[in-house]
């Protein structure tokens, strides 16, 4: 799977199951009764994160990713502020900074 949420499922769902973002039902055919038999030989496998106390299904992965990155330019910038704050912490964190860095320089 592609993009931020994509990378980081490691969970999907053949049951009935609600995107919290969108209201999507996805196997909205599974009926209770199936659920609780264990079978889903007619059910989709449907990739889903837990994101901010969201159950967040496949089809919002991209515009979770877009919320995101649109708001990447203030985490860093936050994130900056943070650093000149916390020396001592900057001082512990340092070979993590660096790797930062060398990620950011490819």
């Amino acid at each position: 799977m592609e993009g931020l949420l994509g990378s980081i499922c490691r969970s999907s769902c053949q049951g009935k199951i609600i995107c919290d973002v969108c209201g999507t039902v996805h196997n909205s055919h599974i009926e209770e009764e199936e659920d609780d038999s264990g079978d889903y030989s007619n059910s989709e496998s449907i990739p889903n994160v837990d994101f901010a106390g969201m159950q967040v299904c496949y089809c919002c992965f991209k515009r979770i990713d877009q919320a995101i990155l649109s708001l990447m330019p203030y985490a860093i910038a936050l994130f900056i502020e943070k650093l000149k704050e916390e020396h001592e912490w900057l001082h512990n964190m340092e070979d993590l900074i660096a790797e930062l860095k060398s990620a950011l320089e490819k």
